[in-house]
């Protein structure tokens, strides 16, 4: 028996244990298949030894949505300049993983607006923290063209609960699933993203893949997404998950389709693993040669490192005030078990 949180309530599946191996989430592309067509009062569903549907339940016995301690905006001062929009404002245009869907609303104007909405579904304190952070870290990051940018907050209707956020939808897909040729300008892109974040505003993403890269075909730019992995500051620095080597990783994957290292720990993974492998084999069509872009990132990467250890971060911000602003809401908002 397993929820699952792909909306703002959960979906119990219910099947053979053989469907379900450990740490591999088989139950979301189970559901995949057949959630659009259920009802919304639907609580758990029951599949056959083929992951097929064979019943559904609308027992509220089998309901095991969590009760999530979504916190009021009135009593939340980090979040007071920031936009608003109310959950049922938003029209549902596609759901792109768990906790995420495509939505679509009509601003104050009357405007149309397509954007991502972000949620946590989850009870889970940790969860809850993370995405506490994630928000008051976005909203506060400066405009850049590299960053997905920050749209409005999501209040629940009757009690203005914050349940989550809104960015802009880029629609040109993701680099774990190109379809173009890689440019060499995505990598420069990305190198001074990296140091953009790291040495001018000590923020370490810690979470860099190609999964979490998206393309602008409007502006033939890449945007980096999805922060809840983020440290600002020396808060939640975790070791091994620098942002440098997360660049050289994400460019050995893309360029070889080798994708060997990604089930190795990030605190086990060293730099030397991939560039000393002389050759690369390239499995993806490039604007340029090979060498280029290695030679390129190998002096990127020496230049990081006579800074100093790649996993530490500037101390010298241009946004002090964000650190202030996120540890102030951290202490109006720290998630604890029990």
């Amino acid at each position: 028996m397993f929820g699952i949180g792909d909306r703002l309530r959960m979906v119990k599946v219910k099947g053979a244990a053989k469907l379900f191996p450990p740490d591999e989430d088989r139950e979301i592309p189970i559901l995949a298949q057949f959630a659009d067509y259920l009802s919304p009062e639907v609580c758990a569903v029951t599949v056959d030894d083929d992951g097929l549907l064979a019943g559904v339940s609308t027992d509220p016995k089998e309901d095991d949505t969590p009760f999530v301690a979504y916190l009021p905006i009135s009593v939340v001062e980090s979040l007071g300049d920031c936009r608003t929009v109310q959950y049922s404002k938003l029209q549902e245009v596609d759901r792109l993983g768990p906790g995420v869907g495509l939505l679509s609303y009509e601003d104050e104007y009357g405007i149309p607006h397509k954007v991502a909405f972000k949620f946590n579904p989850l009870d889970k304190p940790q969860r809850l923290q993370m995405a506490w952070d994630e928000l008051n870290l976005l909203k506060s990051l400066p405009p850049h063209p590299n960053i997905v940018p920050f749209d409005r907050i999501v209040l629940e209707d009757v009690e203005s609960q914050v349940i989550g956020f809104t960015t802009k939808y880029i629609s040109g897909g993701t680099l774990d699933n190109i379809n173009v040729p890689f440019r060499f300008e995505w990598l420069q892109q990305l190198t001074q993203l990296v140091d953009f974040l790291n040495l001018e505003l000590g923020i370490m993403h810690q979470d860099i893949a190609p999964r979490y890269l998206l393309i602008d075909s409007d502006t033939h730019k890449i945007l980096l997404f999805d922060f809840d992995w983020a440290a600002n500051g020396k808060k939640r620095l975790l070791e091994g998950r620098d942002d440098v080597t997360a660049v050289v990783f994400t460019l050995y994957e893309l360029i070889t389709n080798d994708t060997q290292f990604t089930s190795i720990p990030h605190l086990n993974r060293t730099l030397d693993m991939v560039q000393s492998i002389s050759e690369w084999a390239c499995s993806l069509e490039l604007d340029c040669d090979v060498s280029k872009f290695r030679n390129f990132l190998n002096d990127w990467v020496a230049t990081r490192k006579s800074d100093g250890d790649l996993g530490t971060i500037s101390q010298r911000t241009q946004l002090a005030y964000m650190a202030g602003t996120i540890n102030r809401a951290r202490e109006q908002c720290t998630f604890r078990a029990g």
